[in-house]
């Protein structure tokens, strides 16, 4: 058996009408006896994306393998416009907008957290998991100024927060 030498990757996301070579900074592959996984960073997340492997040893270069098709995923974006509300001595009502990004995949909660710090720790809010667009947070000090801020989840995990918001 000859030893693997190089791995090329090709990319398509027009159903194969063009293919993309992608740089070697850009994915890895694992070969395990005859079965290979693929990690790669530059894949279009919520697109169809179309790979084909071929490798060189010193015997020569493979035929190209089969097309592999799949939609890849990545955390979904910010949620956009967190606004508080006071809605008694220990709870404040949350609300905000749903990212724009999903990251391809739908979104399965929402982290909510505070801080009583100006943001240097933060606790989670243990609310469930939940897909709603609010959250009422209890449990909270009296007289004390809170900071919150919200991140969505999806199934490749949680996606950057929200811009803050602070009341006092």
């Amino acid at each position: 058996t000859a030893q693997l030498l190089v791995a090329s990757v090709v990319k398509s996301t027009d159903g194969g009408t063009t293919w993309l070579v992608l740089s070697t900074d850009w994915y890895s592959i694992t070969i395990d006896g005859s079965v290979a996984t693929f990690f790669a960073d530059d894949l279009d997340a919520g697109v169809t994306n179309s790979v084909r492997v071929l490798t060189t040893n010193a015997v020569g270069t493979s035929p190209v393998s089969n097309v592999m098709t799949f939609t890849a995923i990545t955390v979904p974006g910010a949620p956009t416009g967190l606004a508080p509300s006071l809605t008694g001595p220990t709870q404040v009502t949350l609300t905000w907008v749903a990212p724009n990004e999903t990251g391809g995949s739908a979104i399965t909660d929402y982290v909510v957290e505070y801080s009583n710090d100006s943001g240097s720790t933060w606790t989670t809010f243990a609310d469930g998991t939940s897909t709603t667009l609010t959250a009422i947070v209890t449990g909270l000090g009296k007289g004390t100024s809170y900071t919150f801020r919200v991140s969505a989840v999806n199934a490749a995990g949680t996606g950057t927060a929200s811009s803050t918001v602070q009341l006092a």
